[in-house]
């Protein structure tokens, strides 16, 4: 880590840019002050290049739209119910990404756990609980004389508790805050939008001194509190809120209790009754507020969750190898065995071949090997090769004739001695712990000769961003995210008989044993050569994948000099060649019908599909609401189509997810 043991550097993943007023938004804010106030360093980030540019210690991911895109050791904090991403294969896949959990509740962990059991995987889970709180507070010198009660909300329930604060309004002093189209009902007992600035929220609820607090349903069920009733408590308000077993647990008699089962007319008469109770014992509810500040100030404020960090980190770095040396577990006594890889050079300049040895020599694995098959001649080789004999246990320089592809390669292939080999073309690259846990997948399997990890594509070229779902939002603003979680699926051997290529070339590890005579001879191909590597090597043997996106490969959308196996004709002289070589391969017709999990173009159009529904189910449940989404509908199917209606429903779905 960066300077003293207990001084961070911590990178907040902005995962919704574009939508200002969102409690992801008020977490991160919050934690920059809590974290400044500690004296370590931080920063909210929002694309890759942010998060490079900023080098932190660990990179706190606060939703899980967000995928892990860089090299840094990536933390998901996990706050939200199971029940918002079960279900969910986008979220699903980018919660497999992260390098390690901080959990909000029992039930978040026993996912997590499941998860895991599925993926033979063991990323670090947090033993204690990691909460959407707020800084460390002062109880308030001047509480107020007349309280009345604070709610904040979005309208995400309004089926539910429409008719409660109907009722409120008539009942109690009251004031409502958030988007005026969701407290259109209130009138003079609306005070507005709050600013997402660290202290409003805080700063308004001290001012009414009590504060409602309503879990969802999926928070109740998961036992996942939400960040309203540590802002309540940090405030230094009277707490009336539901029945969640984790505020019973710890905050016990210092906060009033509502039972939300009951109908909303006799909801409003037990808040009614407590407020009441507040004007006429003001010194009792003036103890129980500041006896809830209290637990808040001593269990839950940043700053202590915070103190926690470091030694979590520590953990995932070292389940993850970021360290070095790296010890791979089941390695024998003395030097562990080296990896070469094969790097073809001679169609790009030294500075791109630079960048590929870089993220080799800077490998946790302490014993790497180079083959440079070298095609063509590169100006100022010889010196890139001086600054490198050194960084690697085994540098040797192979020629090779120009011309077809897989003449070079099998070049490379010929010249390994190491007891493991892999490639890597010259203009991409491998995060510092790809060798290392790459190589920890194989020696747990070891009936496994061959282990490959996810792959983040790069684009190299500027005006080539990726424009996912999450960064949709009022604002509108262009995210300008060039990193993309392209490749990261588990072993198939269905999709690979059918020729759908999931292992980027640079992302796998093999035992040289995989090596025969036999497929040591060049097929002499000048397309899908690496292709048909795989396929020769799944003749022999299972894979194994890391669940770590730690490869890059780097792609040129202007230039496009570079290509894909996919772009090519099925009717090309090439794949009929690899049809013919492996028509009678073992697993050729037993698998041709394997069923295959989505690609990642589907499971983008999956989640739109999927929140589309949701849009429509939180629409039919909420009637009082009926007239107006017809009205809007119609308005999106004249200027949209059926297709932006479906865009919108997916919008409102979504909308849900992140309160």
């Amino acid at each position: 880590m960066h300077g003293e043991p207990f001084d961070m550097r911590i990178a907040i993943l902005n995962s919704w840019p574009n939508v200002p007023l969102c409690a992801e938004k008020e977490f991160i804010v919050r934690a920059l002050i809590a974290l400044r106030r500690m004296g370590w360093e931080a920063s909210e980030v929002v694309t890759s290049d942010d998060i490079k540019a900023f080098e932190p210690d660990c990179v706190l991911v606060t939703h899980e739209f967000s995928p892990k895109l860089t090299a840094f050791p990536t933390i998901g904090i996990m706050w939200s119910p199971p029940a918002f991403f079960r279900d969910d294969p986008v979220r699903i896949r980018s919660i497999l990404t992260y390098d390690g959990y901080l959990s909000g509740s029992k039930a978040i962990t026993h996912f997590l756990d499941d998860l895991q059991f599925s993926t033979q995987t063991m990323m670090p889970v947090s033993n204690v609980g990691f909460y959407p709180t707020c800084y460390r507070t002062e109880f308030p010198i001047d509480p107020p004389q007349d309280r009345t009660l604070f709610y904040a909300g979005t309208g995400w329930d309004g089926a539910r508790h429409g008719d409660l604060f109907q009722q409120l309004l008539r009942r109690v002093p009251v004031a409502f805050y958030g988007p005026p189209k969701a407290w259109q009902f209130a009138g003079n007992c609306y005070f507005g939008v709050l600013p997402v600035d660290g202290y409003a929220v805080v700063d308004a609820i001290r001012s009414h001194g009590v504060a409602l607090c309503i879990h969802k349903d999926e928070h109740l069920a998961a036992n996942v509190p939400s960040m309203r009733l540590f802002e309540a408590a940090a405030a230094g308000a009277v707490i009336i809120t539901d029945r969640l077993g984790f505020t019973r647990d710890h905050f016990g008699d210092s906060v009033l209790y509502i039972d939300l089962d009951q109908p909303a007319k006799a909801v409003a008469n037990q808040i009614e009754a407590h407020m009441n109770w507040i004007a006429s014992h003001p010194q009792e509810s003036l103890a129980m507020a500041r006896e809830a500040h209290a637990v808040f100030n001593r269990d839950f404020c940043l700053e202590e969750q915070f103190q926690r960090l470091p030694m979590f980190v520590e953990r995932v770095r070292a389940a993850g190898h970021f360290d070095a040396p790296a010890k791979v577990r089941s390695l024998p006594e003395g030097e562990p065995p080296m990896v070469e890889y094969i790097v073809r050079v001679g169609s790009r300049p030294a500075a791109t071949i630079d960048r590929c040895l870089s993220g080799l020599s800077g490998q946790t694995y302490p014993n790497i090997g180079v083959i440079l098959v070298q095609f063509g001649p590169i100006q100022g080789f010889d010196a890139l090769i001086d600054k490198y004999r050194d960084r690697f246990r085994s540098l040797k320089v192979v020629p090779a004739e120009r011309g077809l592809r897989s003449t070079a390669y099998w070049a490379g292939l010929n010249a390994v001695t190491a007891p493991y080999f892999a490639n890597c073309d010259d203009d991409d690259w491998l995060a510092p712990n790809h060798v290392a846990t790459v190589l920890d997948a194989l020696h747990r399997r070891p009936n496994t000769s061959f282990a490959y990890s996810g792959t983040v594509l790069v684009q190299d070229e500027p005006g080539h961003y990726t424009q996912l779902s999450n960064f949709n939002g009022p604002t509108g603003a262009l995210i300008r995210e060039n990193h993309s979680l392209f490749f990261f699926d588990p072993f198939n051997i269905g999709r690979l008989a059918r020729r759908e290529n999931y292992i980027n070339s640079n992302s796998w590890i093999a035992r040289r044993e995989l090596l025969d005579e036999q497929l040591l001879r060049d097929p002499e191909l000048n397309v899908a050569e690496d292709f048909l590597l795989l396929l020769a090597f799944l003749q022999k043997t299972g894979f194994a994948f890391t669940w770590r996106p730690t490869a890059q490969w780097h792609w040129r959308s202007t230039t496009k000099d570079n290509t894909t196996f996919c772009e090519f004709d099925t009717d090309t002289d090439y794949v009929k060649r690899l049809a013919l070589r492996f028509q009678f391969a073992h697993w050729n017709n037993a698998y041709i019908n394997t069923s295959s999990p989505p690609s990642p173009v589907l499971l983008l159009r999956l989640e739109k599909v999927y929140y589309a529904l949701a849009g429509i189910k939180r629409t039919l449940t909420q009637p009082s609401r009926w007239l107006q989404r017809l009205r809007t509908a119609c308005r999106t199917v004249y200027k949209r189509g059926l297709k932006g209606l479906i865009l919108h429903s997916a919008d409102v779905g979504r909308r849900r997810s992140i309160g």
